[in-house]
């Protein structure tokens, strides 16, 4: 009699715990369907005009699914785009760093050090346009299709950023041209982002930007010595 309860009690058990995972995947497939959904709508329409209505019926959920998972359009936008642009920032700020440290080496030596990879302008470009290129819907997502959303002004942070770096070589012209030239960088990346959309033509091209701009950035840095 015990060993029956017991085997009753085990069959039971797992039956409520087949039950659990059931919804647990139906959930888990729910959300991907709106994440996929809400990519498409957002590409082809941008956010602004983008509609939870429209996410909804193309996933085959009601909007009470989505409010579910999401608080509203930008927690949406978000979780499609959160991941890649806090990466891309990490890698902006690695860069940096070893620029940086090269600047301060040189400055105690007076001679240029042994630069680190990430230190280098031209391996940096093509390590960050690989990660670009292998999340490029979302890095469209982010450079052309996020007016009206909390990323709105995603490339302005870059800038500024990258304004902060150049005011240590540049700051002596003012804010104003350090905000040009940076502005003018991040640009001329932006452009080859969002016009070309193959990775090993992006990166056959990299090598002549950087030369362009860093023929610019070196001549000014010595205009005082002409």
């Amino acid at each position: 009699m015990r060993l029956q309860l017991f085997v009753q009690s085990v069959r039971m058990h797992n039956s409520v715990m087949k039950d659990k995972t059931i919804p647990e995947k139906r959930d888990s497939d729910t959300k991907e369907r709106l994440l996929k959904a809400a990519k498409n709508e957002f590409l082809e329409k941008g956010y602004q005009d983008a509609s939870l209505r429209s996410i909804c019926k193309s996933a085959g959920v009601t909007t009470g699914a989505l409010y579910f998972f999401f608080k509203d359009k930008d927690d949406l936008f978000e979780s499609l785009v959160r991941d890649v642009s806090e990466g891309l920032l990490s890698m902006l700020k690695e860069h940096f760093a070893g620029e940086r440290k090269a600047f301060e080496e040189m400055k105690k030596s007076g001679k240029l050090p042994p630069r680190t990879e990430m230190a280098d302008d031209v391996f940096a470009g093509k390590k960050i346009f690989h990660y670009l290129y292998s999340h490029y819907d979302e890095v469209n997502l982010l450079l052309k299709k996020s007016k009206g959303s909390l990323y709105e002004n995603f490339t302005d942070q870059v800038v500024a950023i990258t304004e902060k770096q150049n005011s240590l070589a540049l700051g002596k012209y003012g804010k104003a041209l350090v905000h040009w030239v940076s502005h003018m960088q991040i640009n001329s990346f932006v452009h080859i982002l969002t016009h070309v959309k193959s990775e090993k033509q992006a990166s056959e091209l990299l090598p002549y930007v950087m030369a362009y701009l860093q023929k610019g950035f070196f001549g000014l840095v010595d205009w005082d010595k002409k």
